[in-house]
């Protein structure tokens, strides 16, 4: 469970870097690009974490009981 945890801390980190450096070079109004970058990268996210989870459950129906 403790893995999880930092796994989780790793990720937001890794994108909170991303942006970071994505906003060094946006020149748009308000940082429009940068919001919808970061929009972007937590929708991966959260796409990346459904299918894990997904195909989790799938494997555990196919591992011999």
């Amino acid at each position: 469970m403790q893995f999880l945890w930092y796994l989780k801390r790793f990720a937001i980190a890794g994108i909170y870097i991303q942006t970071e450096l994505f906003m060094l070079s946006d020149k748009s109004n308000g940082y429009e690009e940068t919001w919808e970058f970061l929009h972007n990268l937590v929708e991966k996210a959260v796409n990346v974490r459904s299918f894990v989870k997904d195909a989790s459950l799938i494997f555990s129906f196919l591992k011999p009981k």
